[in-house]
């Protein structure tokens, strides 16, 4: 069950991640621009929710077949999260 909740929680960290680095001036800035306005990437990125669906997948997967790829992401994920809380 505490992992359920962990793939949950690194899940929405790692999307609210990828859904800073497409933003102007972020280092996927191109492929945001590329996504805005096109409904058949809204699960990809254009959407927050609908791109959290297909993290916490990827994160599945990734939590069972490559848990290094998994922590680093996880990292990654939970850094930028912890990072808006002391910036505010």
């Amino acid at each position: 069950m505490l992992e359920v909740l962990y793939i949950g929680f690194i899940s929405a960290c790692f999307t609210n991640f990828f859904d800073d680095i497409i933003q102007e001036g972020m280092i996927l800035e191109r492929y945001g621009k590329f996504i805005k306005n096109k409904p058949l990437f809204k699960p990809f990125g254009g959407c927050l929710i609908c791109t959290n669906v297909w993290v916490a997948v990827l994160m599945i997967l990734l939590f069972n077949f490559v848990p290094i790829i998994f922590n680093i992401l996880a990292i990654f994920g939970i850094a930028n999260t912890a990072l808006k809380f002391i910036i505010k």
